[in-house]
């Protein structure tokens, strides 16, 4: 069973990469490739306001988030500048999402080898990564659209094996990586770090808590230098006013909540000092590091926005709940629950996404396409609704069932 799901994982990863097409991943390749142009032209400091002026589209990663997509872009661009190809933006968004691809085996690579160091045998170790691959979270809103949230995981899958081994310093550097990529790993991060004390106490917490902020303060501190326009053009497209304060690009799913900061903030705080206090009484149970910052995501899809591909930074945690849970077979049904949940309103409710043959691939092999939203017509939104339930419901009797089970 655990070969047939890794298998069907890897399969659906690969489909969604080639056959479903997002305007994300155009940006995100656009990006690159503008960074690498203007290194290669001597232009570097002038990267934020040349890819706007470009694309009309300032980009929202940090200096550091950047440069790791340009590294990884390096290749393609290379061949295209020594050859002369000239190519198509559609080669890098082809060549972005077969990167994005390769990480994510990676990361599942790594998660594997953490359901190893944990104890698990080799059929679940398989059906772990395979039930990580068959997420909707992964294959429709990390490969499909190219996030750099799978370049994220990997530094969080490498922390989640350094925190088994209890080598905390280079735990908390490896998180405050994944912090610069994508900042709501934070979610991740500070549970983790309170939940630490109980083997580190106060006194040892204090090297891996500057290790954990460390890498964000450097790169806040080189993108001013270096990119001294990078704030000035970022406020052009920077929708975290939005985020916060208004609808989402996600809008209308939570019509009646949204924007309550102060609930998701204090959600934030109460987890946080339930995590201390865990921590410095040492009370922490196995699975904690787990459990609190999937509650915290909740909180966050809960009141302020349903941005799907966030949750690939606690889909791990929820696959380990369910592995661990006693009633096993349960833990597939929940599983299957939420990854239809989040593709129903990442498929219905963004108009950007396309399905057709070839989408992503240049020249005249590109079909016509449609956005997928299109064939559900008048039901639509009553659709991504109940997708938006089921999405939050089966989280929450995922980790409902396993606090039962553990208390008993």
């Amino acid at each position: 069973m655990g070969r047939i799901v890794y298998v069907s994982g890897i399969v659906l990863c690969f489909y969604c990469g080639i056959f479903l097409g997002h305007p994300d991943a155009h940006t995100i390749s656009g990006w690159a490739k503008d960074l690498l142009d203007c290194i290669s032209e001597g232009k570097f400091s002038s990267f934020p306001e040349y890819t706007y002026e470009l694309r009309n589209n300032a980009t929202n990663y940090s200096m550091l988030a950047n440069l790791i997509m340009a590294i990884l872009m390096f290749p393609i661009h290379t061949i295209d500048e020594v050859m002369s190809l000239g190519l198509d933006i559609y080669y890098y968004v082809f060549y972005e999402k077969v990167v994005i691809l390769l990480v994510v085996l990676l990361d599942t690579h790594i998660f594997g080898g953490a359901l190893k160091d944990i104890g698990y045998n080799k059929t679940n170790v398989l059906y772990g990564k395979g039930l990580f691959m068959c997420s909707a979270i992964v294959a429709v809103a990390t490969v499909a659209k190219g996030q750099t949230d799978a370049i994220m995981m990997f530094f969080v899958f490498i922390a989640s094996r350094l925190f088994l081994k209890k080598k905390f310093i280079p735990m908390a550097l490896m998180l405050g990586i994944s912090l610069v990529i994508k900042p709501f790993s934070v979610l991740v991060a500070a549970p983790v770090l309170l939940l630490m004390l109980a083997d580190t106490g106060i006194a040892g917490a204090v090297l891996p808590g500057i290790a954990a902020v460390a890498p964000f303060i450097i790169d806040q501190i080189a993108t001013r230098i270096f990119w001294p326009h990078y704030y000035e053009v970022k406020i052009h497209t920077d929708d975290v006013t939005r985020i916060l304060f208004g609808r989402t690009r996600t809008e209308g799913l939570f019509a009646e909540v949204i924007g309550n900061v102060e609930l998701f903030f204090g959600a934030v705080l109460v987890v946080c000092f339930i995590c201390l206090y865990k921590g410095i009484n040492k009370k922490v149970k196995r699975g904690d590091h787990l459990l609190y910052p999937a509650i915290l995501y909740i909180a966050l899809a809960s009141f302020v926005s349903s941005t799907f591909y966030w949750f690939i930074a606690v889909l791990p945690a929820w696959i380990l709940l369910g592995l661990r849970m006693k009633s096993r077979w349960c833990m597939p049904l929940l599983l299957l629950g939420n990854s239809i949940g989040a593709m129903i309103p990442l498929l219905l409710n963004e108009i950007s996404y396309h399905v057709s043959p070839f989408y992503n691939l240049p020249g005249k092999l590109m079909g016509a396409s449609l956005p997928v939203q299109y064939y559900t017509g008048i039901y639509r939104e009553m659709i991504v609704k109940s997708g938006v339930t089921l999405f939050i419901i089966t989280q929450i009797m995922l980790i409902v069932m396993y606090i039962v089970e553990e208390d008993r």
